[in-house]
């Protein structure tokens, strides 16, 4: 552990100190004892064969003796009782220490049994942040604030305040910042809310400029937070201001602005249960679609995304983005009304996957474990609530036997992909997104928009959605 701004504790330091000083402080009245004994004896002068010499002999030889006991004798006890010394604060050491050891052993097992580290609000994962003292005068920053040399339970810091150490004692209600180094030095320190008993689950959102992602965000925030089976917060201020601006202009009929970031922060709120130990903090990613393009020179900052660590993504399609749909319906690909995207988001699609393969190693492999909710926006133009909504799912679903709606919903939307010329995608999805599900929405209308999220949630965190 490298010097932090507190005073370390008595039994990794100080209290060696005072072990050898004890000791050696023991050890050197012993010799001064011995010394001036025989000093006593010298001040007798020499021994002497004569009778009036006899008292002074006497007297010489007895100093003489009791210097030699306190050295035989007296260093015996000093060894005795030094190595009941040692043997005492050895015991209470290593007591202490097998203390520390297992509340420090305990404190990262926990964290990691439950899944719980920090999501800097750009994209580091961390396992400990910086933590500030929480006397405003001091601020000093702490960035191992764990049970070790500066304290087990507590750490005193260097303007005396006392900090907790551990979750167990109220840790995460420090104020904290991420502790991530760039690689030119600095630190990121980017505020961070989220204590130690907070399980973060980051969904990110792909697909092309103009297929609604972030109206989606909105309106699935929306009926998140209205969804009764649990308690729905935000902890960031100005995303809930962003959030009810948002909401307010979209409900007007003013569709949010598009991402113009290709690296925004991290959309958050948390979602918490009684019955649950820990609380969920959500991490909606909503980057901008130009992102993945293989126009853009996005360079490194699709290394920076949280595709290594990330929990289940939504890709979302426009379904007025295929030539073949637009010209089914008569739209043209400039409709103000309908804003259909680029004719690139399957190319992009495919971007998106070989980047994962190049760039995080968790995709090396040929199929990936992670949930992908591929969803279907737009549906209430035209008649396409009738071909893929809700009744048309059901109606299919009895008619073809089927055991769940989802598999009914994977029927008819890929069967409609194949119908306008999109079955090489189809192939892409099975091979390296094997758990995918198939959703149809509309944002506009806050019609099943929360489906895709109720899946993600259950494929990556059951518990919770008992």
């Amino acid at each position: 552990m490298k010097a932090q701004p507190a005073i370390k504790s008595y039994y990794f330091g100080k209290g060696y100190r005072d072990l050898w000083g004890t000791i050696k402080d023991s050890w050197k009245h012993n010799t001064k004892d011995a010394g001036n004994f025989f000093l006593k004896a010298a001040q007798c002068g020499p021994y002497a064969l004569r009778f009036d010499a006899t008292i002074d002999n006497i007297k010489k030889m007895f100093f003489h003796i009791a210097a030699l006991s306190v050295y035989v004798f007296g260093g015996l006890w000093y060894i005795i009782l030094s190595s009941l010394h040692i043997l005492f604060l050895g015991t209470l050491f290593i007591g202490v220490y097998i203390g520390f050891s297992g509340l420090w052993l305990f404190d990262r097992i926990y964290r990691w049994y439950y899944k719980l580290f920090r999501a800097c609000p750009v994209y580091h994962k961390i396992d400990l942040p910086i933590y500030y003292c929480s006397n405003i005068k001091c601020g000093k920053k702490h960035d191992e604030l764990r049970p070790g040399p500066y304290g087990i339970l507590n750490r005193t810091c260097e303007c005396g305040e006392k900090l907790p150490t551990s979750f167990l004692n109220g840790r995460e209600q420090l104020y904290s910042v991420c502790s991530f180094e760039n690689p030119d030095g600095t630190i990121c320190e980017e505020e961070i809310k989220e204590g130690d008993l907070t399980k973060p689950i980051i969904i990110p959102f792909l697909g092309t400029r103009s297929t609604g992602k972030t109206c989606y965000k909105i309106a699935l925030t929306k009926q998140i937070e209205e969804n009764k089976a649990w308690k729905f917060g935000f902890e960031n201020d100005n995303i809930s201001r962003e959030f009810k601006l948002s909401l307010n202009d979209f409900k007007q009929g003013n569709n949010p602005g598009q991402t113009n970031e290709f690296l925004p922060k991290f959309f958050e709120f948390c979602l918490e249960k009684d019955t649950i130990k820990h609380r969920r903090k959500i991490h909606l990613l909503d980057p901008a679609g130009e992102l993945f393009s293989p126009t853009t020179s996005a360079g490194n900052k699709i290394k920076k995304l949280p595709f290594d660590y990330f929990d289940g993504a939504v890709y979302i399609i426009d379904p007025f983005a295929i030539k073949a749909v637009r010209d089914q319906y008569g739209v043209d690909e400039n409709d103000a009304t309908i804003k259909p995207a680029g004719n690139g988001q399957f190319e992009i699609f495919e971007e998106i996957i070989n980047t994962l393969k190049e760039n995080f190693p968790k995709f090396k492999d040929t199929q990936t474990k992670v949930p992908l909710a591929i969803v279907i926006n737009k549906v209430d133009n035209f008649d396409l609530e009738d071909k893929l909504g809700e009744q048309a799912a059901t109606d299919y679903k009895y008619q073809n036997k089927l055991k769940t709606i989802e598999a009914a919903y994977n029927k008819l939307c890929e069967q409609f992909l194949l119908d306008n010329g999109q079955g090489s995608i189809l192939q892409k999805l099975k091979v390296n997104f094997p758990k995918y599900q198939f959703f149809t929405i509309s944002t506009t209308e806050f019609r099943r928009v929360d489906a895709p999220f109720i899946w993600l949630m259950n494929q990556v965190d059951k518990d919770f959605m008992k």
